[in-house]
Parts: structure tokens; sequence; C-alpha cells
């Protein structure tokens, strides 16, 4: 078919994030985050191209989303 004839299917994500706010010193502050991203795991399709790996036939790409990825940060400021 034509280029760009069909939409990819909708995308589901679920994220889950929270932060702390903390006093180390008189100072210097703290925060703490922690972070998980596509929760229920669901394994999603973000783009979609064609590549000629030969120069003849066509082949189908598609790049899927993170899996489950957990995230955690701390930061101080002076």
């Amino acid at each position: 078919g034509s280029p760009n004839a069909w939409n990819i299917k909708e995308y589901l994500r679920v994220d889950i994030s929270s932060t702390y706010t903390f006093k180390v010193s008189d100072r210097i502050r703290g925060f703490a985050g922690v972070s998980i991203w596509n929760l229920l795991n669901t394994s999603n399709i973000i783009n979609t191209f064609y590549t000629t790996p030969d120069g003849e036939s066509v082949e189908r790409i598609e790049e899927r989303s993170l899996n489950f990825t957990p995230n955690a940060t701390i930061r101080l400021q002076f």
C-alpha cells in the first residue's frame, strides 16, 4: 500500500512516581525520588518503518517501548 496509509495501535503505558524533599543540614537540602515506567509491562509499538536490506526485498521494522523500568534519583543542593 501507500506510505502512511494506516496508524499504529493505541499506546497504553502506566507510570508511577514519588518524591521526597528533606533537610540534611542548615545549608544542605536533599531530594529523593523513585519511579516506575511501564508498570503493567505492556509492549507498545512506538514506530514502524521499512527498509530494503538487499535492495530488492522490503523488511518491516517495529520499534517497541521500554519494558518495566524502575528509576531512582538522589540530589543534594548546597
